[in-house]
């Protein structure tokens, strides 16, 4: 049960760690997505600002261009009135000096008539002239009135057009000083989770270590225990083995003792049932010395059977200890064998969610990457577009500008000069188009900047946590060849457990093969019992025959005197 939970414990640690790095992907994602859209948004505005700007220059550009027409249409007009003027005052006087001359063949008389013909057509000229004079002053008062309406009309749309640059600006100052805030914000929250994160990574390898270093010095120390404590093992088996060999000596001692005993006892037999002269007295004296032998025999018996018992429990307990101590150890070696892959499986969960972060991070920086390379290109593209048309549009400005000093100085007039301006003020709003171009490419090149100053703080942070990941496994190699030697020495502990069974095997046997002795002695007990029955019963039957019991005494005597 406490397995499952701590199981259970464990993959829950691992769900959460995992949820917390995929939330932190996704905020990440968020964070490039917004950059990304702002980025466009800025683009977006850039272009319609731009686009606006063309559009503004065009409408300028036409509206001088149909001025130009208008005024080359006028002085077409008022030249092809002149002209018509001319035409009518050339075919005018033909006809008067023919009919003057008509008059002058019919009459010389009328020369009166001449003269005032003539002053008829002074009167004429002067009335022509006084027309063209206020058809002039007309087509001038109209003029200036246009010019002047023109002139309102170019200082209102000037006027609007610098209030709606002005408003551009600032707004988009703003937007950017914005944009450039939140970015730095982004950035100084980025630095910090990196920040929090390394510093929980490095709180956690040093927790990593010194909870193993912990677990290798109780391991060590157990081990240590757990080897003297097999000294002291063996120790006590060799001086067990000793004291069973003395034992057995013993036992083999009393045993040959005991057959001697009964081999004699087999010939006083003997002799007694050839002799049947042995007494009743000597043969209980025998009997009674026999038995006080046996009764001796059987006390150091029982003494030997007991402290073999002692001994034997000793070594039962000291096995049982032992064998209590090793599965203790080999449970607690095993909890920690357990401890030591789940938080090996922990930090290799850790490691590779940092490498799949550390590889979401890469990719979101190479595209990035692409994405300003393929903004600067396209910066690039519209850059030289836009010089390639300002050029153009000045070669046609001066071309015009050109065309238009050569029409003044033919004509010499102050439409011409108002046009000039016009088109100087045209290239005015160009070059401060262009200037304010150059300026938002300037933002944009800082902002590049910026990014690659972000991309570059970024690979030093990744190159840190490289360090760390292989500071890591080193540390994970060192924990490895520890566990290794633990298990090298847990072997080796199974090793001399295996030995330590096989000796207390053989001690087993051999209190086995003392017990077989014990019984063959109770069974010769019995039979010497058995046999102390059949000599009394003997006895009390040759109880009347006791001078011939002398007799076979002392010859038992003469021939068996050590044995009695």
């Amino acid at each position: 049960n406490q397995q499952k939970l701590a199981t259970q414990d464990i993959e829950y640690q691992n769900t959460s760690i995992a949820m917390q790095q995929q939330n932190s992907q996704l905020v990440m994602a968020l964070q490039l997505k917004k950059y990304e859209e702002n980025l466009a948004n800025m683009q977006q505005q850039q272009q319609e600002l731009l686009s606006k700007q063309e559009k503004q220059f065009n409408c300028l550009l036409e509206r001088q261009f149909t001025k130009q027409q208008i005024m080359e249409n006028n002085m077409r007009l008022q030249q092809e009135r002149i002209n018509s003027h001319m035409q009518i005052l050339l075919s005018q006087t033909p006809i008067l000096s023919s009919s003057l001359e008509n008059f002058e063949k019919i009459d010389e008389l009328k020369r009166t008539t001449s003269d005032e013909s003539i002053k008829l057509f002074e009167d004429l000229l002067a009335t022509f002239k006084l027309r063209s004079q206020e058809e002039k002053f007309l087509l001038e008062e109209s003029y200036k009135k246009q010019i002047s309406t023109l002139e309102q009309t170019m200082e209102s749309i000037e006027t609007r057009l610098k209030s709606e640059i002005d408003y551009l600006h600032k707004s988009y100052s703003e937007k950017f000083e914005q944009h450039k805030e939140s970015h730095e914000q982004e950035v100084q929250k980025y630095k910090e989770k990196v920040e929090d994160m390394s510093a929980i990574r490095d709180n956690e390898i040093r927790s990593i270590r010194e909870s193993h270093d912990k677990i290798v010095d109780e391991i060590r120390y157990e081990y240590s225990t757990l080897i003297e404590n097999i000294k002291q093992t063996k120790q006590s088996e060799s001086q067990l083995f000793q004291n069973s060999a003395e034992y057995s000596q013993k036992l083999d001692s009393n045993i040959q003792l005991l057959d001697v005993n009964t081999k004699l006892l087999v010939g006083v037999r003997e002799k007694v049932e050839n002799d049947y002269g042995v007494s009743s007295l000597a043969r209980e004296e025998s009997l009674k010395a026999k038995e006080m032998e046996i009764k001796l025999m059987r006390e150091s018996l029982e003494k030997v059977r007991a402290s073999a018992e002692a001994e034997r429990t000793q070594l039962l307990t000291l096995v049982r200890t032992l064998e209590v101590k090793l599965t203790e150890q080999i449970q607690s070696a095993r909890e920690e064998r357990w401890a030591m892959q789940q938080a090996a499986a922990t930090l290799a969960a850790r490691s590779a969610a940092l490498d799949r972060e550390a590889e979401f991070n890469r990719t979101c920086i190479e595209r990035e990457r692409e994405q300003l390379k393929a903004l600067k290109e396209q910066l690039l593209a519209e850059q030289e577009s836009k010089t390639l048309q300002l050029t153009e549009e000045k070669l046609a400005i001066s071309a015009e500008r050109s065309r238009l000093e050569t029409s003044t100085k033919l004509l010499q007039n102050y439409d011409s000069q108002k046009a000039r301006a016009e088109i100087d003020a045209a290239i005015e709003v160009a070059q401060k188009a262009a200037e304010l171009t150059d300026i938002e490419r300037k933002n944009l090149q800082r902002v590049q900047c910026e990014v690659e100053t972000l991309k570059r703080s970024l690979l030093d942070r990744e190159h840190k946590l490289s360090l760390k990941e292989k500071e890591l496994e080193v540390m994970m190699q060192i924990a490895d060849k520890r566990s290794k030697d633990g298990e090298q020495a847990i072997v080796q502990a199974n090793a001399t457990q295996r030995d330590y069974n096989e000796r207390l095997k053989d001690i087993q046997n051999q209190l086995v093969s003392l017990t077989m002795r014990e019984k063959k002695l109770a069974e010769e007990k019995i039979g010497l019992s058995k046999e102390r029955i059949t000599l009394q019963g003997q006895m009390r039957q040759l109880k009347y025959s006791s001078q011939h019991g002398f007799d076979t005494i002392s010859q038992l005597d003469e021939e068996f005197p050590e044995s009695i």
